[in-house]
């Protein structure tokens, strides 16, 4: 049966956006890049969604410092981890300030995990 493209794409971008993961403190809209908690909702710039996205893909074994620094920045030539660990504040802060939701963002020295157990 023949269809419209942009019916079909504009459908499909709706449940996408409507996509969630369940946590504990929080709900995170991965393609909304949106996060609810306690009765608020905030929205994600792209790199702290980034971040998020990554964090939570590899909770169970954390992630190389050098590899989520180059999903955020893929074309940067030198490495700046002073500015991943910025970046990686500044989210904790956004999060706490705007949604009361402290994040256990624990950076190592070659590693960053996301602690979701309090």
């Amino acid at each position: 049966m023949p269809f419209e493209f942009h019916h079909f794409f504009s459908e499909l971008l709706k449940k996408l956006n409507k996509l969630s993961l369940i946590y504990p403190r929080f709900i995170y809209f991965p393609f909304k890049q949106t996060i609810i908690a306690n009765d608020k909702e905030v929205q994600l710039r792209n790199t702290h969604n980034t971040i998020i996205k990554h964090l939570l893909l590899t909770q169970e074994n954390g992630i190389s410092r050098k590899e989520l620094y180059f999903y955020i920045w893929p074309n940067d030539k030198d490495i700046q981890i002073n500015k991943l660990d910025t970046h990686l504040t500044n989210l904790k802060n956004y999060l706490l300030e705007n949604l009361n939701l402290k994040l256990n963002i624990i950076s190592q020295k070659n590693a960053v995990n996301l602690n979701l157990v309090d």
